[in-house]
């Protein structure tokens, strides 16, 4: 009961800073969002495995991506046990939730199943794999350094979803506005770690710096994605506006990410914990009506960033 209690506070004071520097605008119009999602997720699982399909996507993305493995070690707890409960204790309340909302008491045991499979996954042939397949990026100039790294790491699956994209373009306009999606919103975890101050020094004397940062940003996501524009124009060129909102809608979030990161930015930090506020960002863009709320966030970030920058950087 004891170690039990030690973790719940654990990840309750993790839950508590991710909250705190997000800010309170964000979390009002995010939650509901939300909340709105959540039930037309389980509406569409009255009859089928769609939540369980989900959940099975959140858990595996969470589980082959955590890196507490060794903290976890340190404070005394065997791992593997501690991620089983965490996914049954998710699996459970969303069961529950589906059961009492729409009746379906299958997704309540699948997805029990499923998060006690993930649990004792091991993580490090994921790993393994995930080395083996690095990409190279000496296309990619030193400056973008982010890219170099996120690239190396995760070029795979950039690629399999333009392929993808590609493949199935004729198909759906959906398609290929899907891929794009994902591509940007997987971009945006590239930004959530601190350089080293001398890896930063690269912008020492130049000004606009954070406007570098953007352009760097926007050239070599339209550099990669270049195949899906073609592909969407050739099948749906009536539908442009549709591609241009996309394409739009991805370059805010990612310099919603630049400058979250900045703001925060200190030499002492390892990362900035984003998801969440990032997560709500993409939310809000993807309804016109928050559309002013959205780049009055951008705008405070920016000179947030900005300010910061100046401690220990070139004038932005």
């Amino acid at each position: 009961m004891k170690g039990l209690t030690k973790i719940l506070g654990l990840r309750v004071k993790q839950g508590y800073r991710a909250l705190t520097s997000i800010g309170l605008v964000l979390i009002v119009i995010g939650l509901p969002l939300i909340a709105v999602l959540s039930l037309g997720i389980f509406a569409q699982s009255e009859k089928g495995w769609y939540l369980s399909m989900i959940f099975f996507a959140l858990i595996y993305g969470i589980h082959f991506s955590r890196a507490d493995k060794e903290h976890l070690i340190h404070l005394g707890f065997m791992p593997i046990p501690v991620f089983v409960l965490e996914y049954f204790s998710l699996a459970v309340l969303l069961g529950l939730l589906n059961l009492f909302l729409v009746g379906n008491w299958m997704n309540l045991l699948v997805m029990v199943g499923l998060s006690i499979v993930v649990g004792v996954s091991p993580q490090v042939k994921f790993e393994s794999v995930k080395n083996a397949l690095h990409f190279p990026v000496n296309w990619i100039p030193i400056k973008a350094f982010e890219w170099k790294i996120g690239f190396r790491k995760f070029g795979w699956l950039i690629i399999f979803l333009i392929v993808m994209g590609l493949i199935f373009a004729k198909h759906s306009p959906a398609v290929s506005l899907v891929a794009l999606i994902l591509i940007n919103f997987t971009s945006t975890s590239w930004y959530k770690d601190f350089e080293a101050f001398e890896l930063f020094s690269i912008f020492r004397g130049a000004k606009n710096t954070l406007s570098k940062k953007i352009f760097y940003q926007v050239s070599l996501t339209t550099l990669v994605c270049i195949p899906l524009y073609i592909a969407f124009l050739l099948f749906f060129n009536d539908l442009w506006y549709l591609l241009l909102l996309v394409v739009l809608m991805g370059h805010l979030v990612n310099a919603f990410s630049i400058f979250y990161k900045y703001a925060g930015y200190h030499p002492s930090r390892v990362k900035t914990e984003s998801d969440l506020a990032v997560a709500i960002f993409c939310l809000c863009t993807l309804v016109p009506f928050f559309a002013p709320v959205v780049l009055v966030y951008l705008w405070i970030y920016f000179f947030r960033a900005k300010k910061n920058i100046k401690q220990y950087y070139a004038p932005c």
